[in-house]
């Protein structure tokens, strides 16, 4: 679970967060909502680890992986499915493995790649 106890965060001078408390239980689904610069992004910046809390602790499992989105992307050719699996390189390392496999017609290494692929999804926590 994710969870922050008496979390204080600042940007600036301005008090964004002040004795927050949140848990999200593994399988869980939230929602953040509120006006422009009320501390969303800055909350995702704080869970991502791109900035530390002013006070206050937050616990996040050390086997748990955060997949984000950024607000605004440039413009590619891109899908969106595979920008967000672009930002799992080791499950892209697993599916050119499986890709592999079935050009060789590597049976056993297949089954080995596609239990990788099970592990990995297993991991994920949405």
């Amino acid at each position: 679970m994710i969870s922050l106890s008496t979390i204080e965060l600042r940007r600036g001078i301005k008090l964004l967060l002040q004795d927050a408390e949140l848990v999200i239980h593994p399988g869980q689904h939230i929602g953040i909502i509120g006006g422009n610069g009320t501390g969303k992004s800055s909350l995702f910046k704080l869970l991502l680890g791109q900035i530390a809390a002013d006070a206050g602790e937050l616990f996040i499992p050390k086997d748990w992986r955060i997949a984000h989105m950024a607000q605004e992307l440039a413009r590619s050719e891109r899908s969106a499915v595979d920008y967000v699996l672009d930002g799992d390189p080791e499950l892209r390392k697993i599916e050119a493995a499986i890709e592999k496999a079935l050009l060789d017609e590597d049976h056993d290494q297949l089954a080995i790649e596609y239990e990788k692929m099970d592990i990995a999804l297993s991991l994920i926590h949405i």
